[in-house]
């Protein structure tokens, strides 16, 4: 896909990895032992009342697709805590429409979400809840992550490699 794909694990700490994708998705075992490129990646922290905090998103998420230029992004499907204030679930559920709405304004087409227990376990081989699978995941690629955040948002970028070729491959 020209220009990459833009992988976000939307939260107040938003870990993001951005990328061109392989030519093909490597399995597990094989991306362990080819130990392939890190994508860019970072976190980005937002603060506040409702109003700010999605006002400051949506800004640097403008700013990363104007830097980036990225031909997708992908996203982690919004999961509630089972004990949480409305202004935390209007908070997360914001972070994903806005995502889609500026993806929409800026003529990205490829935008999908994915649920976090399948990233996981695409990339870690378990699905369990937690992050040390995916974190060590990424160690054994020879990937650097800050905190759990951005080593989600690496494995959703690796994620997205096996949706979008799998996509271009029931479309040929």
């Amino acid at each position: 896909m020209a220009g990459g794909v833009l992988a976000l694990d939307l939260a107040s700490k938003t870990g993001w990895a951005v990328g061109k994708l392989p030519i093909r998705p490597l399995t597990m075992l094989e991306a362990c032992a080819a130990k392939p490129p890190q994508p860019l990646s970072g976190v980005a922290r937002f603060s506040g009342d409702v109003g700010p905090f999605l006002s400051s998103f949506e800004a640097w998420l403008s700013k990363m697709l104007n830097q980036h230029r990225p031909g997708g992004i992908i996203f982690e499907s919004p999961i509630l805590p089972a004990e949480t204030n409305p202004a935390t679930v209007m908070k997360l559920n914001s972070l994903a429409g806005i995502t889609q709405m500026v993806a929409f304004r800026r003529g990205i087409r490829w935008v999908r979400s994915a649920q976090p227990s399948t990233v996981k376990k695409h990339f870690s081989g378990s699905g369990k809840k937690g992050k040390q699978n995916v974190m060590d995941a990424c160690r054994a690629r020879g990937w650097v992550y800050e905190d759990d955040n951005m080593a989600d948002a690496l494995a959703l970028w690796d994620f997205a490699a096996t949706l979008f070729h799998g996509e271009k491959a029931r479309a040929a």
